[in-house]
């Protein structure tokens, strides 16, 4: 896995990042309120803000999990009532069948083999996997709006993969069955079941 930036965009003070995060959490609600579920991995839950996030929609039990001991370290600090482990998302730390529903949010950008990745996803998901990834090229172009990573031509540090909606779409129809996809400007979330 490559890690990318540090940029806090869920705490940013910008009003436009502050409304496009804000929809963001709103569409997740949307997807999963009236799902039936009663425990959740979070993949990739660096600090934690998203796992905390998602425990507030209904009530469940949840385990967020991380590769980097530094972002696990954090989470336990500023949520400590929640449930984070450091581990690797090409070897789960956990029996097939384990989790009524995984969450993968902006992580399959991320990954050298997201092939391998969804195989586990695949082994542990129980019912539901919801997933969000970047929609591209819109998130490089925004990022030169920006005046951010122009030496890269907007492509933000740690991204590896980019996709358009319908090309996610039909990678995932690989592994799972898509039931919901919606676009979040600038990102599409896609609800599955195993």
């Amino acid at each position: 896995m490559i890690y990318g930036n540090y940029y806090d965009k869920y705490g940013s003070n910008n009003k436009i990042e502050s409304f496009i995060v804000s929809n963001y959490f709103k569409k997740l609600q949307i997807l999963l309120k009236d799902l039936d579920y009663k425990t959740i991995l979070d993949i990739g839950c660096a600090e934690g803000f998203v796992t905390n996030e998602i425990s507030g929609i209904k009530e469940c039990d949840i385990t967020g999990i991380d590769l980097s001991a530094r972002d696990i370290s954090e989470a336990k600090k500023q949520y400590p009532y929640l449930r984070f482990i450091e581990g690797d998302i090409y070897k789960l730390p956990f029996n097939s069948k384990s989790f009524d529903m995984v969450i993968a949010l902006e992580v399959l950008e991320h990954l050298e083999n997201p092939e391998i990745a969804l195989e586990e996803i695949q082994r542990v998901a129980k019912k539901w996997i919801l997933f969000s990834v970047p929609i591209e090229p819109l998130w490089r172009i925004l990022n030169i709006l920006r005046g951010k990573y122009m030496k890269r031509m907007g492509n933000t540090p740690g991204h590896l993969n980019h996709w358009l909606p319908g090309d996610f779409t039909r990678f995932i129809k690989y592994y799972f069955v898509v039931d919901k996809y919606i676009k979040s400007f600038p990102w599409i979330l896609v609800l599955c079941s195993s």
